[in-house]
Order: structure tokens, then C-alpha cells, then sequence
């Protein structure tokens, strides 16, 4: 039988006592850095889901000034159209709202390509929307032009696209809000 030299008791009680000494640290490093991670991947998901709510945000009010700001000079122009304001009436008053317009159309833009791309149809759309009101508008213009300042048969059709365009425009509204809500 084998049998163990007493002086190598206290050698091989080291050993064993260093190794699960080792092991111990090993296995709380291991767990420390689960937890160490785990809280790193909660915390960047927060950031994450707040930037992104941020930006939402951010998009949601550049996208309302922007429809306001093109509603409002639209409203000025179906004045025109009913005989209330003269086209240079109309150029004045876009020149004082434009003065006043603070939302930045490439940065409305650059929010929907990077951030919210899901919205980007409902976007197109409100521009589809937008060009069927500047059609009638501008037919309306050149009859104007011509001398002829009766608008009077370009108020429903004008009115019924910017239904269409309002309608658009809260449906881009609606998505973007969706998006904040689900982030």
C-alpha cells in the first residue's frame, strides 16, 4: 500500500488549499463579470431606448412645425383663391412666417433615415400629398397671372387635397409615435 512521507502533509495541504483558493477566485471573477455585464447590457439599452426616444421626440416636433409652417401658407393662399388676399399679400405673409419657421428640414430628414426609417413611406406620402395641393395652386396662379383672379373653382379641389395632406401628415404623426412607444 502506499503510503505518504508525513513531511509532504503540509506540502500537498498548500497545494490543495491554493488550488481551491484559485478555483474560488475563478468561479467569483466569473460570476462578477456576468453580473459586471449584464448590468453593462441593461445600461446600454436604457441609453439606447432613451436616445431613441429623444430622437423621436425630436422628430415628431420638427415633422408638426413642418406641417404647420406649409399649412399656414397654404391657408394664405386659398384666401388668395377666394378673391380675401392678393398673391403679393401672399408673398408677404410667407415671408413673415418663414422668418419665423425654426425646424430644420435635413436634420427632419436625416431623423427619419437613420432613426425612424419604418415612417419613411408615410413621409413620401405626405409629399405626394403636398405636390397634388401645389398643382391646383399653381394652375390657380397662372390663371391669376393671366388676369384672371376668380379662384373660386380651384377652392374644392384645393381644400379636398389639403384634407388629403393633413390626413397624411397625422398619419406620419401617428407612426412616429408608435415608434417612441414601442422603443
Amino acid at each position: 500500500m502506499f503510503q505518504l512521507n508525513p513531511s509532504l502533509i503540509p506540502i500537498l495541504a498548500s497545494i490543495i488549499t491554493g488550488a481551491a483558493a484559485f478555483l474560488g477566485v475563478l468561479l467569483t471573477n466569473k460570476f462578477h463579470f456576468k453580473r459586471i455585464k449584464l448590468e453593462h447590457d441593461i445600461e446600454a439599452e436604457r441609453k439606447r431606448q432613451d436616445l431613441y426616444r429623444d430622437r423621436g421626440e425630436e422628430l415628431y416636433v420638427s415633422v408638426e412645425k413642418w406641417l404647420s409652417g406649409i399649412q399656414t401658407n397654404y391657408l394664405s393662399v386659398l384666401r388668395v383663391m377666394q378673391g380675401k388676399l392678393t398673391y403679393d399679400g401672399h408673398t408677404e405673409l410667407t415671408i413673415k412666417s418663414a422668418e419665423k419657421q425654426t425646424h430644420d428640414f435635413t436634420r427632419l430628414e436625416m431623423l427619419i433615415d437613420v432613426y425612424f426609417p419604418e415612417t419613411k413611406s408615410l413621409y413620401m406620402k405626405v409629399h405626394e400629398a403636398r405636390k397634388a395641393i401645389n398643382k391646383v395652386w399653381f394652375e390657380h396662379e397662372r390663371q391669376y397671372e393671366g388676369g384672371d383672379t376668380d379662384g373660386l373653382r380651384f377652392i374644392a379641389p384645393f381644400v379636398d387635397a389639403q384634407n388629403a395632406f393633413e390626413t397624411a401628415g397625422t398619419h406620419l404623426k401617428e407612426q412616429i409615435k408608435k415608434c417612441i412607444s414601442a422603443a
